[in-house]
């Protein structure tokens, strides 16, 4: 093959070849004849052909004279760049190959041949491409309005023929007009311009071929059509360029914005304590204030603001694709654990477009150190569910397609340059499915796979589920099928076509039948326990860095989070090597409030979690009734499995109908699903912490508040207990006891009476856990000291109450067993407990105060024995310190006595404050010691 027929490949000097054509030519020339560099030479004057000649030389891996070759190449790019005549087009895209180009061009083809910078050859490859095909889109449209002009043309002399012809013999109209144009278009061919052209054009046509019209057309009215015709060819032609323009300037914008993308600062880091924790680092290297991204979901943002903490988590990325190259799995986790972030570095991660900048997002975290060979190579669409959560069906199936329809034309227009510049007119219609399939068939076309990430799946399902609704297992059923056939449906078929990777996030597996066959639920798999929420080692690595290592602050802040937050594991076995873990952005929220004050209220976290919809429904209208939610709340777990595979219609019982075992369990799985409860090692369901244990009694309160035969009496009684009358309130107490099976009661633990007191007082009254500082009497900081119950009076000056504050002790029927046998017994047989429980209830004081108890000691790791009256003697010491603390009103921090509650305000008004240590045995026997009234200048209330 000479140089000269091999001259005849490029678009410039012969005719234009397909990219395989191209290679299949080039593959026939001798290399031992024709030196590398000749071939850049040869090929410099097409420089669409240079670049795919380049990925030809790398995909080869041949080296024999690169380096010259790659001097040569850029030469070449730089004299494009330099070239008067040469196209902007050209010139951007030279100037992409140019902008990465490194000083040493063996380390670039050794960078190249390692297929890590390949793909940002490719990309300037395909905007080359995609300007080519405007070229050819250009030419097309000029064929067409030389084509309207001879039309026009022809529709204009024939008016003038008709015209001719009537003045000397109307009924002797020639067939076929005389050839006063030569390059008029034959018969033929002007048959197959007319399904062409635009609607001008047809009405031309149709104005040429009704001779009845033309017949009655005078002087005037040819003249008005020449003009007419003139005008739609003057509109096609400036509806063109301007088309032509428009794509144009598309093209350029998107580049441009590729490179300020690129621009935009991505700072370095610093590795913090263990391996997985990292700050940003200032440009100018000033030291910034740690900054906690809470409410963030975006690595980049995190990434381009200095002092921000956050955990690499990409580790797992790497065991995704162990798991499968060509993962589809499925991640439920509740709600701020932090799915959405681990989803958005996916998308980073192997979108095609951040090629430019891995090294700098990816190069100091685990993945960019262990690469795979699949980043940067996928077009990335990314669907979030989270925004369709319609209460109508109609209205749900409104928004969807809308949500669908934004997101693939958001998708279009970021990938326009790979998709050659499509025009999303004509792919994204109405009905969202059919958009989804047009831009599927549409990627597939242009050689590109998908990395499709979809979040929240479950929120339309969840929005149905838990909304109170007669018809609800209908509804449920019908927004699974609409579902099933808009979105699944669709996933399922572009799985076997163009999606290469899918990500699918949730809460729970309600809704997830239909994905089922395509997906692999990875929730409960041991290898990606970690994959969202926080470890102790990275909550004490970030609390430590926040605080400045302020060591004097950090053992109080440690211990607040872990009795809080902490307690989550997501495994369906018993392992208990796997460390439970802590939820991110409510660690986040914590520490940016402790940062601001002295004590956290306990449970103003709540909002982020959205748990009250889904307990009102579930202790309203599932399987688990009020008393088996009570019962979960006195003993802190429920001995139960997860069901992982289920439909919400399975759940909900159909009215008059008994709901069985099953059902049961399967409204535990959702309260499992929800972040409301966790697994043990042992197995068994259990309440995570105290935020989600206040939360469920919030909403068990609130429910027995509004039952008649119980709410009636709990505000009197509450009055009385303010007015120092305690009868009422203790009457309330057994009531509640009396109505716990023995089986229950049996196994009750020491924190029974508080769970009572604080379900039979509504969230409006009381505030659980309020936080003391307690003068100890040296010159330090005081003591911190809790108090059971609070219950502040509030601001009515016309009608004056006390603030009462209650010390709570329950003996419970197998501690006073045991100490009676003086060793612990851990299965009583039940006549025996019911029988002591009775026996409890006729004793005098003295005979009650003078029995021996048995209980765990956590200082001394191991069980002893103490009499009943210590208690109450205990107790009593606790009251006067209350009294003290409590009549010193609110402090700012610990230096003083007093209260330390964000949840607690005051006002200074002469008050007092009446304290009572109330002590339960079983169910049937409650005792009360009151405290002598206290006055006080403070009136207590409950904050907003």
């Amino acid at each position: 093959m000479s140089l000269d027929d091999f001259r005849g490949c490029g678009f410039g000097l012969g005719p234009a070849l397909s990219f395989a054509d191209l290679i299949k030519r080039i593959n026939t020339v001798d290399t031992n004849k024709i030196p590398y560099s000749k071939y850049f030479e040869i090929f410099s004057f097409e420089f669409w052909s240079l670049e795919h000649y380049i990925i030809w030389v790398i995909d080869k891996h041949e080296f024999t004279d690169k380096d010259q070759a790659l001097h040569i190449f850029y030469e070449s790019l730089q004299r494009i760049v330099n070239d008067e005549n040469a196209s902007i087009r050209n010139k951007e895209s030279a100037r992409i190959l140019l902008k990465n180009k490194m000083s040493d061009p063996a380390k670039v083809a050794h960078i190249w041949a390692s297929n890590s910078q390949i793909s940002e050859v490719r990309k300037a490859i395909k905007v080359v491409e995609a300007h080519m095909e405007l070229d050819n889109i250009t030419n097309q449209r000029v064929e067409k309005l030389n084509a309207q002009k001879l039309i026009s043309e022809e529709a204009i002399f024939a008016s003038r023929e008709t015209r001719e012809t009537r003045e000397t013999n109307f009924t002797s109209r020639e067939t076929n007009p005389p050839p006063k144009e030569t390059n008029l278009p034959s018969k033929e061919k002007r048959s197959n311009i007319h399904h062409e052209v635009n609607e001008s054009s047809n009405s031309i046509k149709k104005i040429k071929t009704t001779g009845s019209n033309i017949v009655d057309i005078d002087q005037i009215q040819i003249l008005n059509v020449e003009r007419y015709v003139k005008d739609q060819i003057s509109n096609a032609e400036r509806f063109a360029r301007d088309q032509i323009s428009d794509a144009e300037r598309s093209a350029r914008e998107h580049i441009l914005d590729l490179e300020n993308l690129s621009k935009d600062q991505i700072l370095e880091v610093e590795c913090l304590g263990t391996s997985s924790v990292f700050k940003t680092i200032a440009v100018d290297g000033i030291k910034k204030e740690p900054i906690l991204p809470h409410g963030r979901a975006n690595l980049l943002s995190v990434r381009r603001n200095a002092g921000m903490l956050f955990v690499d988590k990409s580790e797992y990325i790497e065991k995704l694709e162990k798991l499968d190259s060509k993962f589809r799995v499925m991640l439920l986790r509740p709600r701020r654990f932090g799915k959405s972030f681990f989803l958005d570095m996916l998308c980073l991660y192997y979108d095609i477009q951040t090629a430019a900048f891995f090294d700098q997002l990816f190069g100091p975290l685990y993945i960019g150190k262990h690469p795979t060979r699949s980043h940067n190579t996928h077009l990335v669409l990314r669907f979030d569910l989270s925004t369709i959560a319609e209460d109508s069906q109609e209205g749900m199936r409104l928004v969807f397609n809308d949500v669908i329809n934004t997101t693939l034309r958001d998708f279009i227009m970021k990938y326009t340059v790979e998709l050659g510049y499509p025009n999303s007119h004509n792919l994204i219609v109405k009905k969202a499915t059919t958009s989804l399939l047009s831009v599927f068939n549409l990627v597939q076309s242009r050689g590109f796979d998908l990395f499709v990430g979809i979040d929240e799946y479950d929120t339309p399902g969840n929005t149905t589920a838990f909304r109170m609704d007669v018809n609800k297992e209908r509804n449920i059923g019908k927004i699974e099928q609409f579902f099933n056939v808009a979105l699944f449906s669709m996933l399922k078929k572009g799985c076997q076509d163009v999606i290469d990777k899918l990500y699918v996030t949730g809460i729970s597996p309600g809704f997830s039948a239909s994905l089922d066959i395509i997906l692999e639920d990875i929730s409960s798999n041991s290898d990606f326990h970690g994959i969202c929420g926080f470890t102790d080692d990275e909550v004490k690595t970030i609390s430590l860095c926040y605080f400045n290592n302020n060591e004097q602050i950090m053992n109080d802040v440690l211990d607040q989070i872990n009795r809080l937050y902490k307690g989550y594991r997501f495994l369906n076995t018993d392992e208990d090597m796997i460390a439970p873990l802590y939820n991110s952005q409510l660690i986040f929220h914590y520490l940016i409030e402790k940062k601001g004050q002295e004590f956290v209220a306990l449970h103003s976290e709540s909002v982020f979690l959205n748990f009250s919809r889904v307990l009102k429904t579930i202790i309203e209208q599932s399987p688990v009734s009020i008393n088996d939610v009570i019962d979960l709340l006195i003993h802190g777990s429920v001995p139960t499995s997860v069901i992982s595979n289920f439909n919400y219609s399975d759940v909900f019982k159909i009215e008059g109908e008994e709901p069985s075992i099953k059902q049961k369990q399967l409204t535990w799985s959702i309260l499992y699903y929800f972040g409301m409860l966790t697994r043990r090692v042992s197995g068994e369901l259990v309440i995570p912490n105290e935020i989600i244990r206040t939360e469920i009694i919030t909403r068990v309160s609130d429910h027995i508040s509004t039952k008649k035969d119980i709410g009636s009496q709990i505000f009197p009684a509450c009055v009385s207990l303010m007015q120092g009358n305690a009868n009422y309130f203790v009457d309330l107490i057994k009531g509640f006891f009396m109505t716990r099976s023995m089986s229950s009661v049996c196994t009750m633990n020491e924190s029974a009476l508080q769970t009572a007191i604080e379900i039979l007082l509504p969230s409006a009254l009381r505030i659980p856990e309020v936080c003391l500082v307690i003068d100890d009497g040296t010159n330090q900081k005081g003591q911190y000291c809790f108090v059971d119950v609070f219950i502040p009076e509030g601001v009515n000056i016309e009608n004056p109450l006390s603030t009462v504050a209650l010390k709570l002790k329950y003996i419970t029927l197998m501690g006073l067993l045991s100490g009676t046998k003086k060793q612990w017994i851990t299965t009583p047989e039940p006549k025996i407990m019911e029988w002591l429980d009775k026996e409890i209830e006729k004793e005098n004081l003295e005979q009650l105060l003078n029995r021996d108890y048995m209980y765990w000691s956590i200082e001394k790791r191991g069980y002893v024995i103490n009499k009943v009256g210590d208690f109450l003697n205990y107790g009593q010491l606790e009251l006067d310190r209350y009294n003290h603390a409590i009549a010193n009103g609110k402090v700012r921090d610990c230096l003083d006595a007093g209260v330390l509650d964000s949840r607690i305000g005051t006002k200074r008004f002469p008050s007092q404050l009446r304290t009572y240590l109330i002590m339960t045995l079983g169910s049937r026997r409650v005792m009360v010691w009151p405290s002598e009234p206290v006055a006080i200048d403070w009136k207590y209330y409950i904050n907003n």
